[in-house]
């Protein structure tokens, strides 16, 4: 049960900073339209945002892992 909260907890935080990271990128888009990742992905390029957003993705990835293994562990 603990890994559970831990997991959903471990991925709220990470959807919660990936939502900053993205809402502050979207507040000063690159003034180039024609781009090959898009102006959203190009802006946190330039703001080198790029690996915090990969690691908060990762922490997202991570939380749900953990609450579906645990919640389908057999308890002995």
């Amino acid at each position: 049960m603990k890994k559970i909260v831990a997991g959903g907890f471990l991925s709220l935080v990470g959807s919660i900073c990936a939502l900053a990271i993205l809402v502050s990128a979207s507040n000063s888009l690159v003034n180039e339209w024609v781009t090959e990742t898009g102006r959203l992905m190009s802006t946190v390029i330039e703001m080198k945002m790029m690996f915090p957003l990969i690691l908060c993705v990762i922490c997202i990835a991570f939380g749900i892992i953990m609450m579906l293994v645990e919640s389908f562990r057999r308890d002995k």
